[in-house]
């Protein structure tokens, strides 16, 4: 007889996001709000890319076998939900949080 009974399989993703305090801030409070919401942003964009890939566009423009212009951009998309900010660090108007997304 087949148990039914299964053992739920997880993942965790952990990655660390950085972000820097803008030049022109009217205070010290602001920068560092600025700078914390530019990690947890780039810890979004790191989980995604993990998660769902990159798309990668480049275009070359040659003559005579040299390039002329070379451009590449690269997008993301996807739904994250249920990622935590497990810690923040600020030192020196860099932030950095680490963020944590598990899976089953």
């Amino acid at each position: 007889e087949q148990s039914s009974f299964k053992t739920p399989f997880k993942k965790k993703y952990v990655v660390m996001g950085v972000g820097a305090a803008p030049t022109n801030y009217t205070n010290s409070a602001q920068a560092l709000a600025l700078a914390q919401r530019a990690a947890v942003v780039d810890a979004y964009r790191q989980l995604t890319e993990t998660l769902y890939g990159v798309y990668v566009e480049a275009y070359d423009a040659t003559k005579d076998y040299i390039v002329k212009n070379s451009e590449v951009r690269t997008y993301i998309s996807g739904i994250l939900s249920n990622a935590k900010v497990v810690d923040r660090t600020y030192e020196n108007g860099l932030s950095s949080v680490t963020m944590e997304l598990e899976i089953e």
